[in-house]
């Protein structure tokens, strides 16, 4: 459950962090990918800091 917490506040710090300073203005595709780019950076800064394998974190977590 803490990794969660983690995923949740690197999250939010990223989207807040591509609002802010980087225009997020892209082509639309035909349907909504299933992670955002914001969500995809996350668990892999998470996995850097906890030293859990990128599919193991997404496997139990999201």
């Amino acid at each position: 459950m803490q990794i969660f917490k983690f995923y949740i506040m690197v999250l939010n710090k990223i989207q807040v962090f591509t609002k802010t300073f980087l225009n997020n203005e892209k082509p639309k595709a035909d349907r909504k990918p299933k992670l955002t780019d914001e969500e995809i950076a996350s668990i892999f800064i998470l996995s850097f800091i906890t030293g859990m394998p990128v599919m193991k974190i997404v496997k139990t977590h999201i």
